[in-house]
């Protein structure tokens, strides 16, 4: 299992390698990259990355360093004797380092009952030797809420459902369960400058993976942006996606303060039986201060229904803004300390778990219906 983990998108040929593996960082700490030969545990040999510094051979911020490689390979140790809890093969390591931080990127196979190919790295203090955060922005935090609704029935939607329905097919199994899952959206860029957004294709579990739904959508710059907001236009283009990770890390974390507090609901009213007002609804928020939301929902095939409201504690009050007619309203509860009956489980771009759930309100109060909510995709809320 990997504690610092941060998947590298299809740019990671990008990552800067440098000729004599030696950071220099701070006044005092330096760091060499050496690699531990040892036997992992199906008798195989295996570099393990480790750290020096040249000039101070006792080190603490180093020490610090290594623990945490140790920890994410899963060892105790550099000794031979652990190596019976080494499950990594094929491992190669590459170092880079800018502004106080350095990145380690090792690239192998994870071993276990599905081994895993990949690259992963970790990102450090030079000053502390502790390990840093590597939040990704969502993709749906590049879009407007306007611009979001409208890319996804244009381009996404339809696609999507498709190829979930394939994958049931493909995997004799009901993929209608992991349609919570059908906005997740990965995003990459393509040597023409192109931009490709495409479902996950750790969708399905491991089982039937090689099912998993497969959809893609690839366009220009210039075809996205009008979707887009000011973050969208700096992290959806080329120019981003094609830095080496440890600079897409320093642009992040420069930016990180200006993601919106979105959030897109998909779900359905439930009416039990009653036609007026209800049925498949597709709902965008956005916070606009402290506890001031607005956005607009609409039900499938109808119109935009302007939406304002308040969250106060956990529960949102969201009334539908129609000139002169009594307002409906929904009421969502968004809790992370106790579970919402006929709540949604949702994980935030904080991996901060919320459970979500609610009910819609005749505008006389003589009616009110559960939601189901199927999906959710936002940063924070």
């Amino acid at each position: 299992t990997h504690n610092v983990l941060h998947n590298i998108l299809s740019t990671r040929k990008f990552c800067m390698r440098l000729k004599n593996r030696t950071i220099f960082a701070g006044r005092s700490n330096s760091a060499v990259l050496e690699e531990v030969t040892m036997i992992n545990h199906g008798g195989d040999t295996v570099n393990i990355p480790r750290l020096k510094d040249p000039k101070h051979p006792i080190n603490a911020v180093i020490d610090k360093m290594n623990a945490a490689i140790l920890e994410e390979f899963g060892i105790n140790s550099y000794n031979d004797s652990d190596s019976v809890n080494l499950w990594f093969q094929d491992v190669k390591t590459t170092i880079s380092q800018d502004d106080g931080i350095l990145y380690l990127e090792y690239e192998g196979v994870s071993l276990g009952a599905y081994p895993i190919e990949g690259t992963w790295g970790i990102f450090f203090d030079m000053n502390t030797g502790d390990t840093l955060s590597t939040t990704e922005f969502p993709c749906h935090s590049f879009f407007t809420l306007d611009g979001f609704d409208r890319f996804i029935r244009k381009y996404w939607r339809a696609g999507a459902e498709k190829a979930f329905v394939s994958a049931g097919k493909c995997a004799d199994w009901d993929a209608d369960g992991y349609k919570d899952r059908l906005y997740d959206m990965e995003y990459e860029a393509d040597s023409s400058g192109r931009i490709t957004l495409s479902l996950p294709y750790t969708i399905f579990p491991h089982v039937v993976r090689g099912c998993s739904p497969e959809y893609s959508v690839t366009l220009s710059e210039n075809q996205l942006k009008p979707y887009l907001n000011d973050l969208g236009k700096t992290f959806l283009t080329r120019s981003y996606l094609t830095l080496s990770p440890l600079k897409q890390f320093l642009r992040r974390k420069a930016f990180a303060g200006t993601i919106p507090s979105t959030i897109f609901i998909f779900g359905d009213v439930q009416l039990y039986g009653e036609a007026e007002g209800g049925g498949n609804f597709t709902m965008a928020l956005q916070k606009v201060s402290t506890d001031s939301i607005s956005g607009f929902y609409y039900y499938d095939g109808g119109r935009r229904i302007q939406l304002k409201g308040k969250k106060e504690g956990i529960t949102a009050t969201l009334s539908e803004t129609k000139t002169g007619k009594p307002a409906n309203t929904f009421h969502l509860v968004i809790d992370t300390s106790s579970f919402v009956d006929d709540g949604f489980a949702w994980y935030d771009m904080n991996q901060k778990n919320f459970y979500v759930g609610g009910k819609w309100i005749k505008a006389d109060n003589s009616k009110e219906f559960p939601l189901k909510i199927m999906a959710i995709e936002g940063t924070t809320f």
